[in-house]
């Protein structure tokens, strides 16, 4: 018996519109009736997951930022965190300036640029969330590490650039892409998966009562760590290659669609 479920966001939940269907909707309200917790763990900050877990009503534990951060919705207290260490922050970003490819750091829920480009007003379209400027990133590392580096471009522009820090950083770090232009970094400790196992672990639910469903290489550890792990059909190979089932892509209810078929029709 299933008593959690754990749902990624873009190109999972909401549709290309950004929007939760009806479907899906009606498919969260259905299981929260039944006393299933129900937890979104995505990659954006959690002043921008926050509006669709009040349209959701969801009372429980939730993830953002690929988990670097877990939320109590009820007070948007922190209740855990895992950040990278400011010296790494700095050493990262002197090695990604010099690539020109855009760069969002997340600290204390707050999203900071160094200068606005059209990649930051696009971030801000997607996400409504507010972007605050800084004279200098390097600078503001020097005093303030990051829960997460986000790099937005071209995937062309950004894979040297994620093979260059991966050589450099492996050990410290790890990078992975929710879409082909964005490149997330983060902690060596912090993914989706080791997210989904300290909420689990919070209200005591077993892997085998688990289903989590995401569609990007960041959400291969939860679909992995979870009983039922469950990919998109518009997911990319990675999620694809951890799941048990493949559902419905995000624009045709997939979400609903695996809920009805692992839970509310049983």
């Amino acid at each position: 018996m299933y008593k959690m479920v754990a749902v990624d966001l873009d190109d999972t939940l909401l549709d290309n519109d950004y929007q939760i269907s009806r479907q899906n909707r009606e498919a969260i309200e259905k299981l929260l009736r039944q006393n299933i917790i129900v937890t979104i763990i995505s990659g954006r900050s959690y002043a921008s997951i926050k509006r669709y877990v009040n349209l959701l009503n969801l009372k429980h534990l939730c993830g953002s930022l690929n988990g670097a951060s877990i939320i109590m919705p009820e007070n948007d207290e922190i209740v855990h965190q895992i950040s990278i260490h400011q010296d790494i922050c700095h050493e990262l970003l002197k090695e990604i300036e010099p690539s020109g490819v855009h760069i969002n750091y997340y600290h204390n829920n707050k999203v900071l640029c160094s200068k606005r480009t059209e990649q930051a007003d696009a971030y801000m379209n997607l996400t409504n969330i507010q972007i605050d400027y800084v004279p200098s990133l390097k600078e503001y590392s020097c005093e303030f590490g990051a829960a997460k580096i986000l790099l937005i471009d071209e995937n062309e522009k950004l894979e040297p650039v994620r093979q260059n820090l991966s050589l450099k950083f492996i050990e410290k770090l790890n990078f992975s892409y929710s879409k082909p232009i964005f490149l997330e970094i983060f902690n060596k400790d912090v993914s989706k998966g080791r997210a989904l196992q300290y909420i689990a672990e919070y209200y005591q639910i077993k892997q085998e009562e688990i289903i989590a469903i995401g569609d990007g290489e960041t959400d291969a550890s939860m679909i992995e760590y979870a009983g039922m792990g469950i990919a998109m059909e518009n997911g990319s190979q990675a999620a694809k290659e951890s799941a048990d089932y493949i559902t419905a892509s995000n624009q045709q209810n997939g979400v609903a669609k695996a809920l009805e078929k692992f839970i509310l029709n049983k």
